[in-house]
């Protein structure tokens, strides 16, 4: 066999070993959310949080041409998650820094939205972010803490839907440290927590293909 033949033959091996190792891992996931969730009625029934970075006048990462930030964008993403879980026999709750039933206090700090989310008990939170780097970066990832497998099985199945979703490339799960970026949160929620990255706003192609599938995103 011809050297080249022979390695595009290894190149396919090692990509389809790839692929049955994920699929391993997301069936794993799924096995183990289903066995958690059924365990007691209690326990069934916990609420899954899901927070908006950042806040109204803080709005995070942003692209210019577009008019657009973090926190624009997922406030829109979040109403419609509600929205298409309305029937859903688990509450979903959508919080984040911003007070909007408040004339005295406009922002929440950290630690109050850690303590309210904590006394809430969720099964598990999302927050919703956006990346932003070079306006040429690209690609989805799901960030975790670093030793709560649970919280890393939950990023792997988010990730997978946000990729079928955009088709951006892939750049994985990553979980982080207390100090790491996204660790404050991570590490501050009590219930396993993921933050959701999928796309990078200030990369004009990435956030076209948001915009265009943010249907395919909620569902």
């Amino acid at each position: 066999m011809k050297p080249e033949i022979l390695e595009a033959f290894n190149s396919v091996k090692v990509a389809f070993a790839q692929t049955q190792k994920r699929m391993e891992d997301l069936e794993e996931s799924f096995s183990h959310l289903n066995l958690v969730t059924k365990k007691n009625k209690t326990f069934d029934y916990r609420p899954i949080v899901i927070i908006i970075g950042h806040t109204r006048h803080s709005g995070g990462a942003s692209n210019a041409n577009r008019n657009i930030n973090e926190f624009k964008y997922n406030t829109g993403i979040a109403a419609k998650i509600s929205e298409a879980l309305g029937d859903f026999e688990r509450e979903i709750i959508v919080t984040s820094k911003t007070v909007t039933d408040s004339l005295i206090q406009e922002t929440k700090s950290s630690a109050q939205l850690m303590d309210e989310v904590n006394n809430l008990d969720p099964l598990f939170v999302i927050s919703l972010h956006c990346n932003a780097f070079n306006k040429k970066a690209t690609g989805t990832e799901v960030l975790y803490a670093e030793e709560d497998n649970f919280s890393r099985r939950i990023a792997f199945i988010l990730l997978d839907y946000l990729l079928e979703a955009l088709r951006l490339k892939d750049r994985g799960i990553k979980s982080k440290l207390k100090e790491d970026r996204g660790g404050y949160l991570l590490y501050g929620i009590e219930s396993p927590c993921i933050i959701s990255e999928p796309f990078f706003i200030d990369n004009d192609y990435d956030l076209g293909v948001a915009l265009k599938n943010e249907d395919r995103i909620v569902k």
